[in-house]
């Protein structure tokens, strides 16, 4: 079965976007004659979540919405926002002081994982980088859901040695709660934050 008519391949997609991506957020506004900042806002009311809340902004773009739903899940929720252009996310991560767009390959195309720095520390947003507190002790376990799994494999190894001891706080979003990587017994694994 061919391509729909009028349609891209996916590098052909991500290549546009990275070409526009230094006039995006302009090309919008005139666009939309501003209006949407206000259609963010109502997305963002429509998500419904508060302070602690968690939100997977998918094709994030220059991060706008993930900006507007990390105001409102505050410093103890989590926002992870994706995309597969790399010159869209470069933007996004300037949005946001003190937050850093981190790539994740593997479970998703365009994945990545939030640190957020504040004068108390680091926390690290992981998304779906793991599901499973058992993934830190055993990172070379996928879940069916990787996309390419043997990067997923070797970003979550490379994932657990950085923060392993490094008192970042660590909140994946399938874990029931954030946590540390700590170093025991030859291996690695997860302890809840008090």
């Amino acid at each position: 079965m061919g391509r729909a008519p009028g349609t891209l391949e996916e590098p052909q997609v991500r290549a546009m976007f990275d070409r526009i991506a230094s006039f995006y957020d302009v090309m919008n506004s005139v666009m939309t004659a501003g209006l949407h900042h206000r259609w963010r806002r109502r997305a963002a009311d429509l998500a419904a979540i508060g302070p602690g809340g968690r939100a997977l902004d998918v094709a994030t773009g220059t991060g706008d919405l993930a900006v507007e739903l990390g105001r409102r899940v505050g410093p103890e929720g989590e926002v992870v926002g994706s995309d597969f252009s790399e010159e869209m996310l470069t933007l996004a991560r300037r949005k946001a002081p003190g937050l850093r767009f981190e790539p994740t390959p593997g479970h998703t195309p365009g994945h990545v994982a939030v640190r957020l720095t504040t004068p108390a520390g680091q926390a690290v947003f992981a998304g779906d980088l793991m599901h499973r507190t058992v993934q830190v002790a055993e990172p070379q376990w996928n879940s069916q859901f990787c996309h390419d799994g043997v990067r997923a494999r070797k970003t979550r190894e490379a994932f657990v040695e950085r923060h392993a001891d490094s008192g970042v706080l660590v909140m994946p979003a399938h874990f029931p709660h954030p946590g540390y990587v700590v170093r025991e017994d030859g291996g690695f694994r997860f302890r809840p934050a008090a």
